[in-house]
Parts: C-alpha cells; sequence; structure tokens
C-alpha cells in the first residue's frame, strides 16, 4: 500500500485519535491532514502536548477545545500512565472493549499498560 493509503486505512480502523502534539506537529501539513480526517470519521481526538506550545491555524480549529494531556514535566512515564488511562476510559465508553471476550479485554488491558500504551489508537506526531 502507499503511505497515503495506509494512513487512512490506519484512521479508519481506529476507534481514537491519538495526536502527539508539538510546534512540529503544529507546522505540519501531513499532520493537519490526519487530524482533519480523524475529525471527518467522527474519531475523538485526544491531544498529547510533549511541547509548550499553542496550536495555530487549522489545527487550532481542531483541537482547541479538546480535553489535553500535557506531558511537560517529568517524568514522561506519569503522563503516558495517564494518556493509557484515558485512552482505556474513551474505548469502554465507545463500546471498543465491550464487546470483546474476557481474555481478549485483559491482553488489550494489558497492552493499554504497556510503555506505549495505545492500541486502539491512530497516533500522529510530528516531533
Amino acid at each position: 500500500l502507499e503511505y497515503g493509503e495506509q494512513i487512512t486505512s490506519a484512521i479508519a480502523s481506529s476507534q481514537i485519535f491519538v495526536l502527539v502534539f508539538s510546534s512540529h506537529s503544529n507546522d505540519s501539513t501531513q499532520v493537519k491532514n490526519e487530524v482533519e480526517l480523524a475529525n471527518s470519521r467522527g474519531l475523538p481526538i485526544l491531544p498529547f502536548r510533549i511541547e509548550d506550545c499553542l496550536p495555530t491555524g487549522s489545527m487550532e480549529y481542531y483541537i482547541r477545545s479538546k480535553h489535553w494531556l500535557d506531558a511537560l514535566t517529568p517524568p514522561v512515564e506519569r503522563h503516558i500512565a495517564q494518556l493509557a488511562d484515558d485512552v482505556r476510559a474513551l474505548l469502554i465508553s465507545r463500546g471498543g472493549l465491550a464487546s470483546r471476550t474476557q481474555t481478549e479485554r485483559k491482553l488489550v488491558d494489558s497492552r493499554l499498560r504497556s510503555r506505549w500504551p495505545l492500541r486502539g489508537a491512530a497516533i500522529s506526531a510530528a516531533v
């Protein structure tokens, strides 16, 4: 598959869109396209801010009013754990875990608590 087709397919199969937000992602045309696609598909967009900057232009339009998670202070692992909890809660609220067997839910839960806990979410970053 082409790069654009892979991105589109990944976003289409996701239930949540996590945006790792920085000044670079704010300025990235590709990231803006991904955010726009996630928004058009009705995905919840969860900004995870890793740099002290604010969204501008079209990025501001899409994420300014969203609930932010800031990962600006050490240790970053604490912020990743919070992100995993928020992603898990959103997946549950959207029925993403409810339709799975108990064994599958335990597997998903263990993955959500791992170091990069975002299975079931599209992630976009330009850092």
